[in-house]
């Protein structure tokens, strides 16, 4: 998924800095040609384990495909539809999976549109801060959202310039669904009261998720405008050597 913005930035020529003469169907042909790596990538680490065993390669791929959309899923198709979105109502379900499926890829394909604005504005596609947008896009719209989700985003909060109130806050919600779903399960499988009006735990699930799903659709924006961090230019001394090399 990622490699997509990589590849608009090789066709943008931020492979040849500074050499605006590049034709663009070379610049196209780079761009596609990495892409054709990374699908060679891919087929070669796969490859293997497929030929020896089909069914156990596969079988990762089919239980994320026929997997039901409820309340273990998290995420806004359930809790949006409800209780049409009980994972017995078979129609239902292959709906809300289409429709998981559609807008995700629109989201996806949104920020790569974005990033293809700012190109125009500042001449270098921001293929990083693309990435982070896609990322947020995809956790929005995806069927499943499971806790380790957020490891995620961790590299993004570190490599862009997001004020950190932007983290804390998701990192509360994601810590209220957290929290909140599995001490939920101990009640219901406790058989405790469990209702929203008789434990915090279920509010804090939809504190939550409906938390989380307001700072992804906040952090898309911000992603998408935000700016890459960069290492601080070493020091010099008044003859204006580099210091740490002048050191080494």
């Amino acid at each position: 998924m990622l490699a997509l913005p990589v590849a608009c930035w090789l066709a943008a020529g931020a492979w040849r800095p500074g050499r605006a003469d590049v034709a663009r169907g070379r610049r196209v042909l780079v761009g596609a040609g990495f892409l054709a790596g990374t699908g060679a990538v891919f087929a070669l680490c796969n490859l293997p384990f497929a030929i020896a065993g089909p069914r156990g390669w596969w079988a990762s791929f089919q239980f994320q495909w026929s997997r039901p959309i409820d309340m273990t899923t998290n995420t806004i198709w359930f809790w949006l539809f409800r209780p049409y979105s009980n994972s017995g109502n078979a129609v239902v379900q292959d709906r809300l999976a289409l429709a998981a499926t559609i807008a995700t890829l629109l989201g996806l394909l949104l920020a790569v549109g974005v990033g293809w604005l700012r190109f125009r504005r500042d001449r270098v596609y921001p293929w990083l801060p693309v990435c982070a947008a896609m990322l947020t896009a995809y956790l929005l719209f995806n069927k499943v959202h499971s806790p380790q989700f957020v490891l995620w985003l961790l590299p993004f909060f570190v490599l862009l310039r997001v004020r950190a109130g932007w983290i804390l806050a998701y990192f509360a919600a994601d810590a209220a669904i957290g929290i909140g779903f599995f001490r939920w399960q101990y009640l219901i499988n406790s058989r405790l009261p469990d209702t929203t009006w008789d434990a915090f735990s279920p509010q804090a699930v939809l504190i939550g998720v409906w938390g989380r799903v307001a700072l992804l659709i906040a952090l898309f924006v911000v992603f998408a405008r935000a700016a890459v961090v960069t290492p601080p230019a070493p020091p010099v001394d008044a003859e204006g050597k580099d210091r740490a090399s002048a050191a080494a």
